[in-house]
C-alpha cells in the first residue's frame, strides 16, 4: 500500500470522525421533539456523508473508503447505544443510515474517476 493510500485513509478516518462526533453522536445526543426534526436530522447526515463518501471515492477510487469515513460514527452509536438501550432501533437507523451513505458516494466518486479515466484515454 503506497503512503498516499495510507494518507487518504488517514484523511476519510480523520474527516470521518469529526462528521460522527459533531453530527451523528450530536443528532443521537440530543432531544428532538418533533418528526420534522428527526426527518431533517437523518437527512442532513445521509447528505453529509454522500457528499464526503463522493469526495473521498473519487479521490481514492474505490468504495473501500466509505467504510472507513463511517467508522468513527458507527462506533459511537453503538456506544452510546449501551447506555440508551431503548433507542438501539433509532440508532441503528442511523448506524444504516450513515453507511449506506458513505459507501454509496464513495461508490459513486469512485465511478465518476474510473469513467473520466477511461474517456480520457
Amino acid at each position: 500500500m503506497s503512503i498516499t493510500r495510507i494518507a487518504g485513509y488517514g484523511a476519510a478516518l480523520l474527516i470521518g470522525a469529526l462528521a460522527g462526533f459533531f453530527l451523528v453522536f450530536n443528532i443521537l445526543f440530543t432531544d428532538v421533539s418533533s418528526t420534522n426534526e428527526r426527518l431533517y436530522s437523518f437527512l442532513l447526515t445521509i447528505v453529509v456523508y454522500l457528499v464526503l463518501g463522493a469526495i473521498f471515492g473519487y479521490l481514492m477510487a474505490t468504495w473501500h473508503v466509505g467504510l472507513v469515513l463511517s467508522l468513527v460514527a458507527v462506533v459511537l452509536a453503538l456506544l452510546y447505544s449501551a447506555r440508551e438501550p431503548g433507542n438501539l432501533p433509532l440508532h441503528l437507523a442511523y448506524i444504516l443510515a450513515t453507511l449506506a451513505a458513505a459507501c454509496g458516494g464513495a461508490y459513486a466518486g469512485a465511478r465518476v474517476k474510473t469513467r473520466a479515466k477511461t474517456m480520457s484515454t
